[in-house]
């Protein structure tokens, strides 16, 4: 069980601490409502796992909020992406940067997904409070190193599958209660990318730094996460 403290933004600017207790990652791939056109879908069915989204495992302590994360390799990569926390009586909206080794989930996904902690804000949202304005939500990241910020990934939660058919497309999936499961919602393009909405390959850079945002236009609040990627390079004879 991971526990995360984190504090709890209502829409009337009233605030309550919380501590989420995830005992599951979930993180989901094509959870659009639309999919990419047929060009972009190269490798399309090496994850087949019959309708979408794609959910796959990542074990519960590589969930952080702080504002360093350290790794052995220079291959670590980030997405942007909002977090589902559905707990007893509410769900919460969190914003958070899936970061994954390249190598490594190159070679086997879920080895990818063993490897490096991703990221989420220590400030939440109750879904209810934001769930007229969702599809004007926009999530947006940015990346670089050396305190140079660039933007990365642009996209409004409109392109996603809308919370409540998304939630119950996973809890099927995986056939049992999502409370306390952290449902990560599947990325999209990158700057990089000539598709920047629904991708199932974006164009993902291996940076020093990442930062991911949601905003909402209807009530001007926004949620952030931020951190460093260190690379443990202690041992000279050791290349990461």
């Amino acid at each position: 069980m991971n526990e995360l403290p984190v504090t709890v933004r209502h829409r009337d600017g009233s605030t309550a601490r919380e501590t989420l207790c995830v005992s599951r990652i979930v993180n989901c791939g094509r959870a659009w409502r639309e999919p990419p056109a047929e060009e972009h879908r190269d490798g399309w069915a090496q994850h087949d796992q019959g309708p979408e989204p794609l959910v796959f495992p990542k074990p519960a302590h590589l969930l952080t909020t702080d504002s360093e994360v350290w790794v052995n390799t220079r291959n670590t990569y980030g997405e942007a992406e909002f977090v589902l926390f559905p707990v007893e009586d509410a769900v919460y909206v969190g914003v958070g940067v899936d970061a994954k080794d390249r190598r490594a989930a190159g070679f086997d996904l879920h080895v990818g997904n063993s490897t490096v902690p991703s990221v989420v804000g220590d400030e939440v949202w109750v879904l209810d409070d934001v769930r007229d304005g969702w599809d004007d939500i926009e999530l947006r990241s940015w990346t670089g190193s050396g305190g140079e910020w660039e933007p990365y990934q642009v996209a409004s939660l409109s392109t996603f599958l809308e919370p409540e058919p998304f939630l119950d497309a996973v809890e099927s999936k995986l056939g049992a209660s999502l409370e306390g499961t952290a449902v990560w919602s599947s990325t999209v393009g990158t700057v990089d990318d000539d598709v920047q909405g629904p991708n199932p390959y974006p164009s993902v850079r291996e940076e020093g730094f990442y930062a991911a945002q949601l905003f909402d236009p209807a009530s001007n609040r926004r949620l952030v996460t931020q951190f460093d990627v260190r690379v443990n390079d202690w041992i000279p004879d050791v290349a990461p």
